[in-house]
């Protein structure tokens, strides 16, 4: 009979050894049982988390792993460094933020997020999200002026350009968000899900000055009856009151 080997004691040995940024870390760590309660395992994650580069895909994976992570000193310490230091564009940067407790409440932490959405590119899909989550996003001066930015710059196809437009102020009266309304519906692509809900936002004199926009439409809303059917009898009635 063959003696049974103990695997586990190498691995935990090249968990300790290997370099950080060795891609297959996360993976190994994750196979041995009680990885997130065994506290040498736990030790080397919190080890790992310090030292391996920001920029690693699974920093958030490994650090919500751990037990506590939301409320642990030494854990909550370790993630707000990393917002700090991490490559804004990293797909889990609102992950994390959010996770944190306080996250719209401290200072510290809505002044991160605040910074994150004036630095990370337009098209993060998670930008409505930290914008969204902000106390006084749709009244703070500068979270009203950071959002009409982004409005501006994103692409037209960003999913989340409705939301944030239809979350502002004035939206519909005020002469500049009404321009970018009009400027949006040019130009995005009238599949988008959330067209028609854009121009029927828009005050009656900006409807009918996109009137031949809503038009084409129609043309491809076949598989949304009701909307078209709203769309269509707005319209109507625009063009009879103007004839």
């Amino acid at each position: 009979m063959y003696a049974q080997v103990d695997l586990e004691a190498p691995v935990v040995r090249w968990l300790a050894e290997v370099d950080p940024n060795h891609r297959a870390w996360q993976h190994v760590w994750r196979e041995l049982p009680d990885h997130g309660s065994d506290p040498q395992l736990v030790a080397l994650a919190m080890r790992w988390l310090a030292e391996v580069d920001a920029n690693h895909r699974s920093w958030q994976y490994v650090w919500r792993e751990l037990p506590d992570h939301g409320s642990d000193p030494q854990l909550v310490a370790l993630a707000t460094r990393w917002l700090h230091v991490v490559e804004p564009n990293h797909p889990s940067w609102q992950y994390v933020w959010k996770a944190l407790p306080g996250h719209d409440r401290d200072p510290a932490l809505v002044g991160l997020a605040e910074r994150w959405l004036a630095t990370v590119h337009p098209a993060h899909r998670s930008w409505q999200f930290v914008w969204s989550a902000l106390p006084d996003h749709g009244s703070k001066p500068e979270l009203l002026a950071v959002a009409r930015a982004w409005l501006a710059r994103v692409d037209p196809g960003h999913r989340s350009w409705a939301y944030v437009w239809e979350a502002l102020p004035g939206h519909d009266c005020d002469p500049h968000l009404v321009g970018l309304a009009e400027r949006w519906l040019a130009q995005v692509d009238r599949g988008h899900r959330s067209w028609a809900h854009v121009w029927l936002a828009l005050p009656d004199r900006s409807r009918l000055s996109t009137a031949a926009l809503a038009d084409t439409w129609l043309q491809v809303a076949r598989s949304r009856p009701a909307l078209a059917e709203r769309v269509a009898a707005t319209l109507d009635e625009l063009r009879a009151r103007c004839a």
